[in-house]
């Protein structure tokens, strides 16, 4: 049997996510029978926060029944945290949405988004409910469990069987690709990629869930103002956005270099 601390290998981690979106099904079937039996209107919020949290709990019960998982308040709990350094993290990570908001401007100028695709990701992310539950899933629910699966186990797992560079990569691109979309792609891996670093740095779960919710509630508020928004709107036509946020990113990632260069972080692989 393999070390629990050497899984997931790349090949591990590939099952693990096909696992993920397989056993999905189950529950999408059940919930999408109670929303028809009671008439629940299509892209429910409720109902898709239900089928997530179902999803994940399934795939941890199979993993620890596997013998792959050891679930421990490592998993959830902040490590080392200091409130400068999670305020260079935070403006970090809006320094890298401003920069991505240009990159995904490049990508839909040269793959434009079919109209039908457009209304499906609209009606599945932004439809259905109230705004207080759309924030709930993209910035509570739906961080927690990516960062447990991406950071805490497939991360955690490659980096006990690669190197650093070559495991952050390796996850960052799984990540990226299991969102099944090329203009989601460069904001996946960015933050795959940054939040990976921290926890390569930190093994921090918690710290990787607060940049992951602290994008997506970014992004979030601007796709809820960014219509309505004259001075967004003049904002676009200029480069200051994208300029402001290259030199709030890299400033930021000098000084957690720096910040991180003589830290002692223990070691904490036997938590998962």
């Amino acid at each position: 049997m393999e070390n629990i601390k050497k899984y997931p290998n790349l090949k591990g981690a590939i099952f693990l996510v096909l696992y993920y979106e397989f056993i999905a099904l189950v529950p999408s079937l059940i919930f999408e029978l109670i929303r028809q039996i009671f008439r629940i209107p299509k892209n429910n919020q409720i109902i898709s926060m239900l089928t997530v949290i179902s999803t994940f709990m399934l795939t941890l019960l199979w993993l620890k029944r596997k013998n792959r998982l050891n679930i421990s308040k490592d998993m959830f709990l902040l490590k080392k945290f200091s409130v400068s350094r999670f305020i260079i993290i935070a403006i970090t990570t809006v320094g890298m949405l401003l920069c991505i908001v240009r990159i995904n401007e490049i990508v839909l100028n040269i793959f434009p988004v079919p109209k039908f695709i457009e209304e499906l990701f609209s009606s599945q992310l932004l439809g259905g409910t109230s705004e207080t539950l759309i924030f709930v899933r993209i910035v509570i629910v739906a961080p927690i469990i990516e960062e447990v699966i991406f950071r805490g186990i497939i991360l955690r797992g490659f980096l006990s069987n690669y190197s650093e560079r070559k495991a952050i990569f390796l996850s960052a691109l799984i990540f990226a690709i299991i969102h099944f979309n090329i203009w989601q792609f460069p904001s996946a891996f960015c933050v795959g990629t940054f939040a990976g670093w921290i926890f390569s740095r930190t093994r921090s779960i918690s710290t990787c869930i607060l940049i992951h919710s602290l994008y997506n509630g970014s992004s979030l508020l601007i796709s809820f103002v960014g219509d309505n928004s004259l001075v967004l709107d003049n904002i676009r036509g200029t480069s200051y956005p994208e300029l402001i946020g290259l030199v709030m990113l890299v400033l930021g990632i000098l000084w957690l270099k720096r910040s991180y260069k003589n830290s002692q972080i223990k070691d904490v692989e036997a938590s998962i």
